[in-house]
């Protein structure tokens, strides 16, 4: 009578581990969006993922949907380039024929993005160089200079 308890209960256990891994890894999470300017997205997945055919759909706040190139894809980020995006408004987007690494389905992610207004610039990135003690700076778009100004300040206001 106990052989066959922890025979079952052993089997039960292999069942269960056999199903979780593949449960928990079914669909890819997104780390981070990032609009790149000029039409460019970045997706970028908090673990590798994998690919099948995939296809990205956009569509703005008002329900148009946009043409959309995949320009370049890896085992932790997808971009892409949608054609003609409006400035100033929210978009949705799609990905499918994608799976987490240790998954076995494919499936979809979805995420959005703003296109910022046009002429408006932004910073897209800041990097500190500690041993150069330099500052750089990405733009969200091309931008020009004449007698910059740059402030920086710690914490405490200095």
């Amino acid at each position: 009578m106990m052989k066959r308890f922890v025979s079952l209960l052993l089997a039960l256990l292999m069942l269960t581990a056999l199903a979780v891994p593949t449960a928990l890894a079914a669909a890819p999470t997104i780390e981070k969006v990032e609009y790149e300017g000029n039409g460019r997205v970045e997706v970028d997945f908090r673990q590798d993922v994998r690919y099948k055919s995939p296809k990205v759909s956009v569509k703005d706040e008002d329900g148009k949907s946009y043409s959309v190139k995949i320009t370049k894809k890896d085992d932790d980020e997808i971009k892409f380039r949608v054609v003609s995006p409006a400035a100033g408004k929210s978009y949705t987007f799609t990905v499918s024929g994608v799976r987490a690494k240790r998954s076995s389905d494919y499936g979809t992610v979805s995420g959005s993005f703003q296109v910022p207004m046009a002429g408006e610039v932004a910073v897209k990135k800041v990097e500190y160089d500690h041993d150069d003690r330099e500052v750089d700076f990405d733009f969200t778009g091309r931008v020009s200079y004449k007698n910059v100004k740059v402030s920086i300040k710690d914490a405490a206001g200095r």
